[in-house]
């Protein structure tokens, strides 16, 4: 009775979302002072969640990045991206992305960091909702984008965590990451009728499920999908290149949509087969898909990935600014 209860919740959850969400504007008022209140349980929060992020550095790295991609095929949220210029060239869309990587960091570091992120990020999304809704007749960052927004942060942890070498991912982990979310998405304006993360962890994993089901997969396997969302994803994968050689946008793009399960997507990207592009193809589904997840493998395998992803994080943050001053002697020429 109870899981027909969250199943008839969780559908009119997704209804709504799609009917309503998407003429609500998110909520603008300032929210982050009640983050006081719940300051011990923040604390609680955040200490369980990192321990399982840390653990699962990985995987939640890809899953985050899959769904960062798969934004780039809900219209209005592309049409944010490319109004803002913020994803326009390699370089942009990787400070884009390390930007969001900085701060979801923030979010599971301690209180004060999470006060400070979300303060940034808020004004950030106000700053951006101004500018594109000047030049889109009137329009404004929805509640429906807020949601899918959060769906690609974690939804996929969620209902498809064994795509990204995740093995049965902890109780706990989960619904810590849940409440944490929930808040996040709280703070950030999103009503709790429209929160991904409201409820309990089988609601949230119910209504991810139906996220990826009737908006993104529908999206991203439209024959009429904008050729701008291919083009956004490439540049994308190619700003990650600049500081990790091992993505490469054909690969990489590849394994994405096989792990959303967008399998026509995915059979549309060809790769040539004698090319560096379909090894390392093989060689990131021999490892998600077997080393990850086989018991005689994961337990040494999966720290070491850990690891060297956050090395990497770590070089790409420290380099960054040498990054940017070659890029403006370069256009200075």
């Amino acid at each position: 009775v109870f899981k027909h209860f969250i199943i008839i919740m969780t559908m009119s959850r997704i209804e709504r979302l799609i009917s309503e969400g998407k003429s609500r504007k998110h909520i603008t008022q300032e929210r982050i002072d009640e983050l006081e209140e719940d300051e011990d349980y923040l604390k609680e929060d955040i200490n369980c969640v990192r321990a399982f992020l840390l653990g699962n550095f990985f995987s939640c790295f890809l899953a985050m990045l899959t769904g960062l991609i798969s934004l780039l095929y809900i219209p209005s949220i592309l049409e944010v991206l490319i109004i803002t210029g913020n994803s326009s060239t390699p370089d942009t869309a990787f400070a884009r992305y390390l930007r969001t990587l900085n701060h979801t960091y923030a979010w599971f570091h301690s209180e004060s960091s999470l006060s400070k992120s979300l303060i940034q990020v808020r004004n950030a999304h106000i700053r951006a909702d101004k500018s594109s809704s000047s030049k889109r007749k009137g329009q404004f960052m929805s509640q429906y984008d807020m949601v899918v927004t959060q769906w690609a942060f974690v939804g996929l942890l969620y209902t498809k965590p064994s795509n990204f070498g995740l093995k049965s991912p902890s109780k706990s982990g989960l619904e810590a990451l849940r409440r944490l979310m929930y808040k996040v998405g709280y703070f950030l304006g999103v009503e709790d009728k429209f929160n991904l993360c409201y409820g309990s962890v089988e609601m949230t994993q119910s209504y991810s499920k139906d996220i990826s089901e009737y908006i993104i997969k529908p999206a991203i396997e439209d024959p009429q999908s904008s050729v701008k969302s291919d083009e956004m994803t490439k540049i994308l994968l190619k700003g990650i290149h600049i500081i990790n050689p091992f993505v490469l946008p054909l690969a990489f793009g590849k394994c994405c949509f096989r792990a959303l399960e967008c399998n026509k997507k995915a059979s549309k990207i060809r790769i040539p087969f004698f090319s560096l592009s379909n090894i390392l193809f093989w060689i990131q589904i021999f490892v998600t898909d077997f080393l990850m997840l086989s018991n005689l493998t994961r337990h040494f395998l999966v720290p070491c990935l850990n690891y060297l992803l956050r090395f990497n994080i770590y070089l790409s943050n420290l380099l960054n600014p040498s990054i940017n001053k070659m890029k403006a002697r370069l256009y200075a020429k």
